[in-house]
């Protein structure tokens, strides 16, 4: 019975209430603690190093290593 939850459709508003606030209140932390997640990430992003890009592919750098060696 509590997998289904229409039967709060049918019942009276006073039983249904409990049922209704303990989902909202269930909601909102789940919310809240995924927007915190999200910013701890967010600022955690500006910390990290930033690694530059090869500017050459794998064939030019071993062309231009066997040019200098």
């Amino acid at each position: 019975m509590l997998d289904d939850s229409s039967f709060l459709l049918t019942v009276d508003p006073r039983l249904a209430l409990p049922f209704q606030q303990g989902f909202t209140e269930s909601i909102q932390l789940v919310f809240l603690t995924g927007a915190g997640v999200m910013a701890l990430a967010f600022v955690v992003a500006f910390f990290i190093k930033e690694i530059p890009l090869r500017m050459h592919s794998a064939a030019q750098a071993a062309a231009l290593a066997e040019k200098e060696g």
